[in-house]
């Protein structure tokens, strides 16, 4: 069995969330996703997130705090996503056109109801403790 980590962002702006179009050749490719990337051997997690955003968005991040973490197998291999919370520094947003193809800040209603990986469940855990946060 593959063991994988993946290193994932949920940014947040003007209360909108930021989401990535994977490029048609893509593992599922031409659909809207949550930022992130592969962990490579020998870099912690959030060395991961830091690399792939830079790589796929072309900007820095500012971490606030790891969110949630998801873990999914099937007979031959085992992904643990780890989801931050964090903001992207500056507003110009630079595209690895060989990874990604769009980019777009979503009104949480306007969400795509068939994100890449299933994410649309990350982001339904983010706004119901969002609420709960709002509540204390």
């Amino acid at each position: 069995m593959i063991f994988i980590q993946t290193a994932n962002l949920v940014a947040i702006r003007n209360g909108m969330v930021l989401l990535v179009k994977r490029a048609a050749r893509e593992e599922e490719g031409s659909q809207w996703s949550i930022p992130g990337g592969t962990n490579m051997s020998g870099e912690s997690i959030e060395e991961t997130l830091l690399r792939e955003i830079k790589e796929e968005l072309g900007v820095n991040v500012v971490v606030h705090v790891l969110f949630k973490e998801y873990e999914n197998s099937d007979s031959q291999r085992s992904i643990r996503s780890y989801y931050f919370v964090g903001d992207i520094e500056g507003s110009e947003i630079r595209l690895d056109t060989d990874e990604l193809s769009d980019f777009k800040w979503f009104p949480f209603e306007d969400v795509p109801k068939d994100l890449a990986y299933g994410q649309n469940r990350v982001i339904a855990d983010y706004i119901s403790s969002a609420a709960l946060i709002k509540k204390s």
